[in-house]
């Protein structure tokens, strides 16, 4: 990338010129921020399901790598539904740039980075700093990202960037719901989960990612047109919601591993119900449920361990087992929507829709 773009590239093409700036400060140890800018879509005030129009596209200038610290070109990143919550709820310091996913290609390195080097094809969950006091955040919807080495990890080979940007939060996530609750499993054991939510992100991912870890037997529910979707995932059971609760029909004490990434109010008691003695009702943190079962509201079961996950993006291990499954056992990526870096408060207003099956993802780099 370097060779290609200090030779001189077109005017015209932003991103060669942004490279080829940053390949010269590079090569003269000077800094890079001050030589270009670049574009990012920021937060400029609190969103509605209605009006999204506080995010838009500004100029502002391009990061440079520090100390154990990677600069990324933005291939891809996408829209998690954490995003437009803190938005709506106008938790970011804004202006503030937004952005957890990431897929692209480091274009530089700072000192003490030994792992990762310039044109590695890389993933990553930046996470949310934009809620920092002080911060106006360093997220992905932007043509470049600087981002700590140590969680970023090269990507599947398998996966396009286009694909691999939709995924790093929400497989996290789903990832480490699964590992908390004992996976990878003997396929043997006949182990038996219940995601209460199938056709989203982290519910697509859950899926796959229990049936490829050894579960048995995986239940779960879904909008009528996405039923073949989430079958299609892998799951043995899918539960039209408009129709039934995913729980209905569910005998007592027959279920291993309940991952609760809905929160509807209720679940954990049903849950508790089904799970069997050393089971696991794994709750995901931060959304609008009532968390995991405590009295008054909830009696737990003696014997079924709990945890409200919170998503751990500290390090690089969990998404180079993540990559090692895609391109060992694959992935399916469903794409519900694409929309350009200038199109971003759409891709937010579409993933606020509820109506998605699957990703919504910003292409930076078509």
């Amino acid at each position: 990338l370097c060779r290609g773009a200090c030779s001189s590239p077109p005017p015209e093409m932003t991103m060669q010129r942004a490279a080829a700036s940053l390949c010269l400060a590079l090569a003269a140890g000077q800094s890079v921020a001050s030589l270009d800018n670049m574009r990012a879509a920021r937060i400029h005030s609190a969103i509605t399901k209605e009006d999204t129009s506080g995010v838009y596209v500004d100029n502002i200038p391009m990061g440079t790598p520090g100390k154990g610290e990677v600069l990324i070109e933005v291939h891809t990143s996408s829209v998690n539904p954490v995003d437009w919550k803190l938005a709506e709820q106008g938790l970011y310091i804004t202006p503030s740039q937004l952005g957890a996913d990431v897929s692209g290609v480091v274009v530089g390195v700072g000192t003490g980075c030994s792992r990762l080097q310039v044109n590695d094809e890389v993933w990553s969950d930046v996470g949310y700093s934009g809620l920092l006091p002080g911060a106006h955040g360093n997220g992905a919807w932007a043509e470049y990202v600087t981002v700590a080495e140590e969680i970023v990890s090269k990507k599947p080979t398998s996966l396009p960037h286009s694909m691999a940007g939709a995924l790093p939060l929400v497989a996290l996530t789903a990832y480490q719901s699964m590992v908390t609750a004992g996976a990878p499993w003997d396929p043997n054991s006949n182990i038996s989960v219940v995601i209460t939510s199938g056709d989203g992100g982290t519910g697509s991912l859950g899926v796959q990612l229990a049936k490829k870890m050894g579960a048995q037997s995986v239940r779960s529910c879904a909008a009528p047109d996405h039923l073949s979707y989430v079958a299609d995932l892998g799951a043995d059971v899918v539960v039209d919601f408009t129709q039934a609760d995913v729980f209905d029909g569910v005998p007592d004490d027959s279920i291993d591993v309940v991952f609760d990434n809905y929160g509807a109010n209720g679940t954990a008691q049903i849950a508790m119900n089904a799970l069997r003695t050393g089971g696991w009702y794994v709750f995901l943190a931060g959304g609008t449920g009532p968390g995991i079962c405590e009295e008054p509201a909830c009696t737990p079961k003696d014997g079924v361990n709990q945890l409200s996950l919170w998503t751990d993006s500290s390090g690089h291990d969990d998404l180079d087992a993540i990559a090692a499954i895609a391109d060992s056992q694959g992935l399916t990526v469903n794409v519900d929507s694409s929309y350009a870096l200038e199109d971003s408060a759409d891709a937010m207003a579409r993933q606020m829709s509820g109506q998605t099956e699957g990703k919504v993802t910003i292409e930076v780099i078509a």
